[in-house]
């Protein structure tokens, strides 16, 4: 019934149709490659990495000593990426760290982001597709508390927020104050129905992305 409802008249797009497909189908199978091989490092990964960075003969021992490297220092990239994006925000003296930018950064290498929600994310997208020129201004960036959409990448310009992380599902949009600027409310709301309820707020998505 979700994909479905992309085929709606008012909806209909059938190269965004097609190209949100083959964004899910192959971001999926690659995420699930990479996690695979980042905790438990197959052979065939092994051998790539040994064959760029080890001169000797790749030997079965070789192989199963560097096993353990090589997840211990996939590891310790991304902790140092985290730590590094994390003292960059710090670092920067010019404007105050929003407490999104700290929570995004130190939660990057715990997100698990679901099918539901990138599913739920195509939704939003084929609802948004007549408001942009380039649809590909819409994006995403996971949390550990929720799945934001944004325009550009940038999390202060946040289009709406999906919170799939229990068992009741919520989208929220932002809330302004009197002076138009965007505060730190939301409106929470419930997604009675799941992820095909968030077809019944398309005039507000479209006021949220107008009023970014």
């Amino acid at each position: 019934i979700n994909e479905l409802k992309k085929f709606f008249k008012n909806n209909f797009d059938i190269e965004n149709i097609l190209t949100t497909a083959e964004e899910l189908k192959y971001s999926s199978a690659i995420k699930k490659l990479l996690k695979t091989e980042l905790e438990t490092p197959s052979d065939n990964f092994i051998t790539y990495v040994l064959s760029e960075v080890y001169e000797g003969v790749k030997t079965q021992k070789i192989k199963d000593k560097f096993k353990s490297i090589i997840k211990n220092s996939t590891t310790q990239l991304i902790n140092d990426i985290v730590r590094n994006r994390l003292e960059g925000v710090l670092e920067d003296k010019t404007e105050q760290p929003a407490e999104d930018d700290v929570i995004e950064v130190v939660e990057t290498a715990n997100i698990n982001t679901t099918q539901e929600e990138l599913e739920a994310f195509a939704i939003v997208k084929s609802i948004l597709y007549n408001e942009l020129n380039d649809i590909s201004k819409i994006e995403y960036k996971d949390t550990l508390s929720y799945f934001n959409v944004l325009l550009e990448g940038n999390i202060r310009k946040w289009i709406c927020r999906l919170h799939f992380n229990t068992d009741n599902k919520y989208i929220s949009f932002p809330i302004y104050d009197k002076n138009g600027s965007k505060s730190s409310k939301e409106n929470k709301i419930l997604l009675e129905n799941g992820i095909n309820d968030i077809y019944k707020y398309k005039d507000a998505l479209i006021e949220s992305l107008k009023n970014i």
